[in-house]
């Protein structure tokens, strides 16, 4: 034989016209997927022997899955139930595999025909879970399939048992253009891991998505990830890791991304810096709520006791000015506990307390000592 398929299709004819009743000669000449393949099914069972019936009608019920129809007869054993499952799958309808009766091993033309469908079945809805077993399936039926490499691969990254460390491994045979193309669909498959397939992308072939997954997810410390967030900014990426400095308590590292965001974020992130500096006119300045709400002062000789706090909660550390008859009160003349703020006063009698917020008076009062 010369390995062409024109050649085995020729053979196989030549075969079924020598011997039309034996089995063994005709099926490899039908095309069990068309019409007339069936009609010549139905002829090959009037004619050949009794003992080949089984065969010939298991070859029909596998004709008529392939067309979509449930089996007018039901085969024996396994195949009725992998011969239903054919239909529907070739009908493209959902559904769980049909239990398979005990007995006798399934045909392997009919098995392997349901095997490939089902892989194509759950890649084509998405069906994470069922990828894994469908495609080892398949590689267990064909370990030289054309695209072995692309199938062992998928299985393995959507896995559940699969770590995160074997992933990278179970890429590697995957080319450049390939892995892109393989571990941006594993990546839609499995939301979780988006940020790991990402890293698998080459750099040079990384979309910018691509390139905000591998740094949100590249954890080590702030600054060095805040510096590879300047170093290639995006209004998202930025948005996250100005959020995670000012949750660790360091808004200056937050202001550095500042400078890189567009116009669009500059304005909500300069008033969170603001809120988390505590920084009363920059909350102002950035159209925040900086109305203040102070208490009644308390006064003993030498000493001025009062509550400041905006009306939305935020304590105030910086931006905001306090005078005594006019005159600034030094920041070593105050101390503060939380709201609480404790001035160092002048001597007895009547003074005029002002607070100040960016220059601009907030607050006024006269307090006895």
């Amino acid at each position: 034989m010369s390995g062409r398929a024109g050649s085995a299709r020729d053979a196989a004819r030549a075969s079924s016209a020598t011997l039309p009743a034996e089995p063994a000669a005709v099926l490899p000449a039908i095309d069990f997927a068309s019409e007339d393949g069936y009609a010549r099914l139905e002829r090959l069972r009037r004619e050949a022997h009794p003992r080949h019936r089984q065969l010939i009608e298991t070859a029909m019920a596998y004709s008529e899955a392939l067309r979509g129809k449930s089996p007018s007869s039901r085969p024996d054993g396994a195949d009725g139930a992998i011969a239903s499952e054919l239909a529907r799958l070739v009908r493209g309808e959902p559904g769980a595999a049909e239990p398979v009766a005990q007995g006798l091993a399934p045909n392997f033309a009919l098995f392997d025909q349901v095997t490939q469908l089902r892989a194509r079945a759950a890649w084509a809805s998405g069906d994470a879970a069922a990828i894994p077993p469908t495609f080892s399936s398949v590689l267990l039926l064909h370990p030289r399939h054309s695209q072995a490499v692309q199938l062992r691969a998928i299985a393995i990254a959507l896995a559940p048992e699969t770590s995160n460390e074997l992933i990278p491994r179970a890429l590697d045979h995957l080319s450049g253009s390939e892995r892109a193309t393989v571990v941006r669909q594993l990546a839609l498959l499995s939301p979780s891991r988006a940020a790991l397939f990402a890293l698998q992308v080459p750099e040079d072939q990384r979309t910018g998505e691509e390139h905000q997954r591998v740094l949100l997810a590249g954890g080590g410390e702030l600054p060095a990830l805040v510096d590879r967030a300047v170093a290639r900014p995006s209004d998202p990426v930025i948005a996250a890791i100005a959020s995670r400095c000012l949750a660790e308590g360091q808004p200056a590292l937050a202001r550095k991304l500042l400078e890189k965001a567009t116009p669009a974020l500059q304005g909500d992130l300069t008033l969170a810096i603001a809120i988390a500096e505590g920084d009363v006119a920059g909350v102002a300045a950035a159209g925040g709520d900086a109305k203040l709400a102070v208490s009644t002062p308390l006064a003993r000789p030498g000493q001025i006791a009062l509550h400041i706090a905006t009306v939305s909660g935020l304590l105030p550390r910086t931006g905001l000015e306090v005078r005594i008859d006019g005159k600034t009160v030094p920041s070593d003349r105050i101390a503060r506990w939380g709201s609480l703020w404790l001035l160092d006063g002048p001597g007895n009698g009547t003074h005029t307390v002002d607070v100040l917020v960016g220059g601009q008076p907030a607050w006024g009062g006269r307090v006895t000592l």
